[in-house]
């Protein structure tokens, strides 16, 4: 019995083709497969004949013009070639291409032409400047500038690229770690700076989806309802707001179930304006333990009754017999019952009225 060995015709490669500036060297890339079995030592053989290095994968070549170089590697009787070119210039060139990315996401810079050594500025939140293609990742839209050579006394090529950086919407979600009372319902709201926004709500822990409505797994509302007749503890969600750019941003919602009403569910403004622009003009009593109120007064600082409603729909306008009071500082006092058991809460305070 004899052993035939095959060499694989694809066992060697004179490598990529390459660009050198006229009058340089530049090394070639070739490989070759060798073959155990053989009892021959293969050969290598280049032509046109390298400046050095020639029996090797890896001459040194000096075009005086575009060349072609052909690599033969003889194995064991076999034969194969493969065909390497070489640019020559007197300059190199370099192109490049805009960009777009959301903040906190990185890419691959674009850049293509004949060149063997790179240089990009700002080199800051870029993986590595003296490459062709870093990844950058900027917080910012960056301008960035890349030099090219093939080096030697060959001139040098430049191009700009703008990387432009989409920041995140913001989010801004209430109640955030508020409270809710059994079977009551709480307004979620959430407002964001993002341009023609959805919305996506998840749940974050073992309380299914369905408190908040529309019950459906993605909510494209930003103001759903929280429900719930469950005595579980707590209830976490996720937001994920995703703007017109694609860019994204998340916030999480905790509302932890109450018992019992206290007067910090009760809330009235410390100050307002009753201005007449149209912003926060009114005193209003508002909370997330009460419907109504018993009672709304607001006195000043000598005792004198200004205001007075058992409406909670109703709130001071910042005048008394008519006339807008002058801008001081108020006590208020309310009473208001629990929506659980009717228990009346008493909360009492002071608020500024400006101008």
């Amino acid at each position: 019995s004899i052993t035939v060995h095959v060499i694989p015709k694809d066992s060697l490669t004179a490598g990529p083709d390459k660009f050198v500036c006229l009058g340089s060297s530049v090394v070639l890339d070739g490989h070759v497969l060798t073959n155990p079995n053989s009892a021959v030592t293969p050969t290598i053989a280049w032509s046109p004949t390298p400046t050095s290095g020639d029996g090797t994968a890896t001459p040194t070549v000096t075009p005086i013009a575009p060349t072609v170089y052909t690599m033969t590697y003889t194995n064991d009787g076999c034969i194969a070639t493969d065909d390497v070119q070489v640019e020559t210039r007197t300059a190199a060139d370099v192109v490049t291409a805009d960009e777009t990315i959301c903040a906190g996401d990185s890419v691959q810079l674009v850049s293509s032409g004949a060149a063997n050594f790179f240089t990009w500025t700002p080199a800051t939140n870029l993986t590595n400047p003296a490459i062709s293609n870093p990844m950058a990742f900027p917080t910012q839209t960056t301008v960035y500038t890349v030099v090219a050579s093939l080096g030697g006394n060959c001139a040098t090529a430049s191009a700009t690229m703008t990387l432009n950086v989409n920041q995140a919407p913001s989010i801004t979600i209430a109640p955030r770690g508020g409270t809710f009372f059994k079977g009551k319902p709480v307004q979620i709201t959430v407002t964001t700076n993002g341009v023609s926004p959805t919305y996506a709500w998840t749940s974050l822990g073992a309380d299914a989806p369905q408190h908040l409505t529309p019950a459906a797994t993605a909510y494209s509302s930003y103001n759903p309802i929280f429900l719930s007749d469950s005595d579980q503890p707590t209830f976490s969600y996720q937001v994920v707001v995703t703007d017109a750019n694609g860019c994204s941003n998340k916030a999480p919602l905790n509302l932890r179930l109450r018992t019992q009403c206290e007067p910090d569910q009760v809330f009235v403004p410390n100050a307002f304006s009753p201005n007449g622009d149209g912003n926060n003009d009114v005193l209003f009593v508002r909370g997330s333990a009460i419907n109504g109120i018993t009672i709304f007064r607001v006195f000043d600082r000598w005792g004198t009754l200004m205001f007075e409603t058992t409406d909670i729909n109703k709130g001071w306008d910042g005048t008394f017999n008519g006339k807008p009071v002058t801008p001081d500082v108020y006590v208020y006092y309310v009473e208001a019952p629990c929506i659980v058991g009717g228990d009346p809460i008493f909360v009492k305070g002071n608020v500024t009225v400006t101008k």
